[in-house]
């Protein structure tokens, strides 16, 4: 008794819209949502606009979870981010198998589709074989000369399919496990869905979990219910940060019979969704585009430049203080000038020249590097480094011209 109304009262829904489909936006400065998730500072600052164009620029989320993405914006990249940034890795193994139960989905019903419309095109040729004695005296009618456009057309379109499918696997980033895995899961759709009855489908919308296993491979695929068990449940082995109220929702559709599965995960899966989009997803890029190495090499990165910076001034005040002429070996404390400040500059920035000119990134880990393949993320870092060079050369001038012209004391 006390399920229905948790279900029906309007007030309730009216919550649930405001909750998992809430209209805070990311450069909306103190907006609040539950649970807060990851640091806001960044899109609250005067440069709100500026990062707003860059998170435009790069690839969409929609393409990094297609795995349309290539590294650092793929798959295997903003796992790591949510790893050891936000704390929620399990967010993005979530969605990833709701998008492979959908497409597969989506597959088993145009496969149907295809059969109805096969079935009705048979019909159309019998009915077309039947009546041959009387086409072949008064002629054919108009609509049949336009077969042979019809049929250029689905080739150019098959041509088009063809093209868009091929550009799309150039695209991809194969490169990982985690990458690799989706990728065999997303190609083995429409093998699997010839033997699939989608969970969406009237046949199969109320059956139990044993329903939805085939013997086709698919035993070893996630279906809603073993989502629901996985992610969505309380003390789960990948438990997800959704507020109690969705997670009780779940749980009421879950008791409720002759409902449909779906409903177990797509509360969970519209929360989760709207936090990659308005949160988790625009940071991602942003440390991508603007960084390329950890906090702890930009660490060392200011202790050496120090250091050199520190080589360079003792240089340039001995050779005051001794007054050595001319003026002109004053010059040698320029290295450890330059060297200091494009060191000190490499953390400020936390982006590394060298890395960025080889298209390098060790972004997420202190050990390895991973090359670079999204293009956009290339120009920006090649961007950045040049503002580096060009900052430290400018620095390091200014610094020896002040020392240059002071004069010598002769000690």
């Amino acid at each position: 008794m006390s399920l229905i109304p948790l279900l029906n009262t309007s007030k309730s829904r009216e919550d649930d819209q405001v909750l998992y489909n809430h209209k805070e936006n990311l450069w909306t400065p103190f907006a609040t949502l539950n649970p807060p998730i990851g640091l806001r500072k960044d899109f609250n600052s005067r440069n709100a606009k500026q990062y707003r164009i860059i998170v435009k620029k790069a690839t969409s989320l929609e393409k990094c979870l297609d795995l349309q993405a290539t590294y650092p914006l793929c798959v295997f990249g903003y796992s790591l981010y949510l790893e050891q940034y936000e704390k929620n890795p399990q967010d993005l193994e979530f969605i990833l198998d709701v998008c492979y139960l959908e497409k597969l989905a989506k597959a088993s019903i145009e496969k149907k589709q295809r059969k109805l419309n096969k079935f009705t095109r048979a019909q159309q040729s019998s009915l077309l074989d039947d009546n041959t004695d009387l086409y072949s005296t008064y002629g054919y009618p108009d609509n049949f000369i336009a077969d042979d456009l019809l049929n250029t057309r689905l080739i150019n379109r098959t041509k088009e399919y063809n093209e868009q499918r091929s550009n799309a696997i150039e695209n991809r980033c194969l490169s990982h496990n985690i990458c690799q895995k989706y990728a065999e899961k997303y190609d083995s759709v429409r093998v699997h869905s010839r033997c699939y009855e989608a969970p969406t489908l009237l046949n199969s919308i109320y059956g139990s979990v044993s329903d939805n296993k085939r013997s086709t491979g698919l035993h070893q695929f996630l279906n809603y219910e073993e989502i629901y068990l996985k992610y969505i449940t309380q003390n789960a082995s990948n438990e997800i940060f959704i507020p109690d109220k969705i997670r009780n929702e779940a749980r009421a559709v879950r008791r409720l019979a002759r409902v449909s599965k779906i409903d177990l995960i797509k509360p969970a899966k519209n929360y989760v969704m709207c936090t990659m989009q308005q949160e988790t997803y625009p940071r991602f890029v942003l440390e991508c585009m603007r960084h390329n190495i950890t906090p702890k090499r930009a660490f060392f990165r200011v202790c050496a430049g120090l250091f050199l910076l520190t080589c360079g001034l003792t240089t340039i005040l001995s050779l005051i203080l001794i007054g050595t002429q001319p003026r002109a070996w004053r010059i040698l404390s320029l290295p450890g000038f330059f060297c200091g400040n494009l060191l000190i500059l490499e953390f400020w920035y936390r982006l590394d020249l060298f890395y960025a000119f080889f298209e390098l990134s060790g972004l997420f880990s202190n050990t390895q590097l991973d090359k670079i393949r999204d293009k956009s993320v290339i120009a920006s870092h090649k961007l950045l480094a040049i503002k580096i060079f060009v900052l430290s050369i400018i620095f390091s001038a200014l610094l020896l011209l002040i020392f240059y012209f002071i004069p010598g004391a002769n000690l």
